[in-house]
């Protein structure tokens, strides 16, 4: 007996040490990203990984370039997923302005890395550890582009086309969930496209956010600065902004204040839908993207079915001048995909049975419709078979002695042709 209670102690520490080693694990482990892509006509391709155990930890990186021998400088831009050209990427991400103080950006990573980074045709690894290249909260960098450009860790890029470029993506989701808002119309002084992206089956994570606006109207004129926010009701049927409420605060925070800095703002600590007031205004003519940690797109508090709104300065207030709901986007994965899968099953069953029960209706229809032209056709056989077969000439109404014609116009009027004989004899 003590044996087996001694045997039950020793697995059940067991299992207390493989809990904890565990969540040890998975601590250590923090966050990974990569980063890939290829150049156009094939002369180089790369391959990056980048691993952060929390956040404000160094990060460590790998990088493995496959190209012409020569150095090769890497530098994260802000914009992600639009394009390798040097226009579509946008200028070094800088979320601290650093470089206007003389200083390195956050994306310059050759350059604060003091390490050079070679290509060669069998495939070189580069590996370093550099600080503060975030791929957690406001500051990170998953979600932009790495681009590789020609040069070294001097701080000077060679060339204006980049050789290779890829979007930095977190390892370790299963999927994702897209939202987007489409703001205005082609008529609409200022109109613009948000879309909104986060790690499925998890609404903690964090969330990727690009704000693109267009004013017609402003040509070459000066950016217009903007703020922005997601609101607790839905826009509808149209584009007016009268039913979106007030800002989605489902936590029932109270409102951060504007004019702070917003390096000292954390995201959980202002309401959901207050957007400006942590990460920055938006601005027309302008592509931005930032990444917020408390904008979930998935879960009881999701902003999907919410409204983004955008609000114009008047005066000494704000006014909202385009608003739009929020709805799920085509590429999304995990559980709100899921449930968007099931609706459109259960519809897809729905039809299905319609369908089948409408075709067995005409079926049943048609049959008893085909019944009743067999029984016709039987009782027109009956009939024209009490029709006594003549050889007699063409007759005249005047010689129906017989009641042929009786008989065949009865028939068509559907009258038993032994009744109308009866009728006509007496």
């Amino acid at each position: 007996m003590r044996a087996r209670r001694r045997g039950r102690s020793i697995a059940r520490a067991a299992l207390v040490a493989c809990a904890i080693a565990t969540l040890g694990a998975r601590t250590v482990d923090g966050r990974r990203a990569r980063a890939s892509g290829r150049a156009s006509d094939g002369s180089m391709e790369f391959t990056i990984e980048l691993a952060q155990r929390y956040e404000g930890d160094v990060t460590r990186a790998r990088a493995v370039i496959k190209g012409p021998e020569t150095d090769v400088r890497l530098v994260v831009h802000e914009l992600g997923g639009m394009g390798c050209e040097r226009a579509r990427v946008g200028g070094v991400y800088d979320p601290d302005e650093a470089r206007a103080a003389g200083g390195s950006a956050v994306g310059d990573v050759s350059a604060r890395a003091k390490v050079p980074v070679r290509s060669s045709a069998s495939g070189t690894t580069n590996a370093f550890v550099i600080r503060d290249l975030p791929l957690m909260g406001r500051r990170s960098v998953v979600g932009r582009t790495l681009v590789v450009w020609r040069g070294g860790d001097d701080g000077h890029t060679g060339g204006t086309t980049p050789l290779a470029c890829g979007r930095i993506e977190a390892d370790g989701d299963e999927g994702v969930v897209n939202a987007q808002a489409t703001l205005g119309t082609a008529l609409s002084r200022i109109s613009g496209v948000v879309t909104m992206m986060q790690a499925a089956d998890d609404p903690t994570a964090d969330t990727w956010v690009t704000v693109q606006l267009v004013n017609r109207a402003q040509a070459d004129a000066a950016p217009e600065r903007f703020r922005w926010g997601i609101y607790s009701g839905s826009v509808g049927v149209g584009s007016s902004c009268s039913k979106v409420g007030a800002v989605f605060n489902p936590f029932d925070k109270d409102l951060c204040a504007a004019d702070v800095d917003r390096d000292d703002v954390l995201a959980e600590s202002c309401p959901v839908g207050q957007l400006s007031a942590r990460q920055s205004e938006v601005f027309s003519q302008k592509i931005l993207q930032f990444t917020d940690g408390n904008l979930p797109l998935s879960g009881d508090v999701s902003v999907v079915g919410k409204s983004f709104v955008v609000l114009e300065q008047n005066g000494d207030e704000f006014v909202k001048i385009l608003c739009s709901d929020i709805s799920l986007a085509k590429g999304s994965t995990g559980n709100s995909r899921i449930m968007v899968a099931k609706v459109s099953t259960l519809a897809q069953f729905g039809m299905l049975t319609l369908l089948l029960l409408s075709f067995l209706a005409a079926l049943r229809y048609y049959s008893n419709a085909k019944g009743t032209q067999r029984g016709n056709f039987a009782r027109v056989n009956e009939d024209f078979d009490d029709i006594p077969l003549t050889t007699a000439s063409p007759f005249t109404l005047g010689d129906d002695n017989v009641g042929f014609v009786s008989k065949a116009s009865s028939l068509f009027r559907g009258i038993s042709s032994k009744q109308n004989a009866h009728t006509h004899s007496s």
